[in-house]
């Protein structure tokens, strides 16, 4: 019985039977976190989820990820932000030049790229 135990253990968690026992497994460790919700939330997280066919730890997964991605290009913009001001500081560029050639690019990359697809489509 042991051994038939071990061995759905190692299939369900993907290891090799022969290397593995299942205290030293290399199976991710999964941690459990408790959300309180009131019972118009969990009605509509419950029926958005089962719409689009996900679990409601899917949605909580991918808005925590959204999350951080979110704090992450704030802090990106306000390292840019400080690198702006030191430039300024140090008289290597006005406030404005790095702005200004980035809309320059920008548009000039726009305007190849409609040539470029105006001549694919002719």
């Amino acid at each position: 019985m042991a051994s038939e135990l071990l061995n759905l253990w190692c299939f369900l968690h993907g290891c090799d039977r022969i290397a593995c026992n299942a205290r030293r497994c290399a199976v991710k460790k999964r941690l459990q976190i408790n959300v309180a919700l009131e019972e118009a939330e969990a009605a509509i997280i419950n029926e958005y989820c089962r719409v689009h066919d996900r679990t409601p730890q899917w949605l909580f997964k991918a808005g925590a990820r959204a999350i951080v991605e979110e704090d992450m290009r704030e802090r990106r913009a306000d390292l840019m932000t400080m690198q702006s001001l030191g430039d300024i500081e140090k008289g290597l560029s006005g406030p404005a030049d790095r702005l200004v050639s980035m809309i320059e690019e920008d548009s000039r990359q726009g305007a190849a790229l409609s040539d470029s697809l105006l001549r694919k489509n002719a």
